[in-house]
């Protein structure tokens, strides 16, 4: 069986093994970029979140 975790598709970045001195190099126009990038994902009426459709 295929573990859950790899086949699930994000646009989250992947903080693992980031220092806190490279978070802090992201400007804040890319965090506010990343943001609605993020929102307008979420927003998308036709998400599927693996429940039923009425």
């Amino acid at each position: 069986m295929e573990h859950a975790d790899s086949i699930v598709e994000s646009d989250l970045l992947d903080l693992g093994g980031v220092t806190l001195d490279q978070l802090r190099a992201i400007t804040d126009r890319e965090r506010a970029d990343n943001k609605q990038r993020l929102l307008r994902k979420l927003e998308q009426p036709d998400v599927n979140f693996g429940g039923e459709q009425s």
